[in-house]
């Protein structure tokens, strides 16, 4: 069953980029607001194991804009926080995708993308994250992902960020996941495009 993820649901309310912020500061409120939602978490429980991924990644994409290396850094969390051994960061030009990054993706799944970017293209356009726990949504299905991450920035669809399949050891996706998703969607864009 697929399931589209909720901005509402997210501890990250609140946390988000606000018209005017300067990106480097919401960053490190979003990473500040963690530690502390880490901090009034009991030691052990999932709420602190979530509130700590979002940390890591909020500091990591921080450093990512400063390095100009965001889309290397959005592979990074999901194989180090999510487990995931297969990604790519695509870029929606016009109808067509291209690739700003991937790694453990094979060209037959690369083609794949390509041939499907007008399709991917309107997903985007939904603007809704989503993660895979079936079969309902046939492109994903069709084309073995995950999860998927739409990516806007200035009020514009601009990218994708796709996940395949995670580490064997995983089985599926815990919440903390479901909130890295959320953060990416709100992050992602204004890292790739204002850096």
């Amino acid at each position: 069953m697929a399931e589209e993820l909720k901005d509402d649901r997210s501890p990250l309310e609140g946390l988000g980029l606000h018209r005017g912020a300067d990106l480097v500061q919401a960053l490190d409120d979003c990473a500040t607001g963690c530690l502390h939602g880490c901090l009034e978490a009991t030691r052990g429980q999932q709420e602190h194991s979530v509130w700590m991924k979002l940390f890591a990644a909020s500091q990591r994409l921080k450093l990512a804009v400063h390095e100009q290396n965001v889309a290397e850094a959005i592979l990074e969390i999901g194989s180090n926080l999510m487990a995931c051994e297969e990604m790519a960061v695509l870029e929606l030009q016009g109808a067509s995708l291209s690739f700003l990054a991937s790694c453990g993706i094979d060209e037959t799944q690369k083609q794949a993308l390509i041939a499907k970017s007008g399709k991917i293209a309107a997903e985007i356009e939904r603007r809704q994250v989503t993660v895979m726990d079936g079969g309902e949504n046939w492109l994903w299905t069709e084309l073995g992902i995950s999860a998927f991450v739409p990516v806007w920035h200035g009020h514009q669809p601009r990218a994708a960020i796709v996940l395949y399949r995670f580490l064997p050891q995983r089985n599926g996706f815990d919440e903390g996941d479901r909130e890295l998703l959320q953060l990416f969607s709100i992050y992602a864009g204004p890292c790739l495009f204002n850096a």
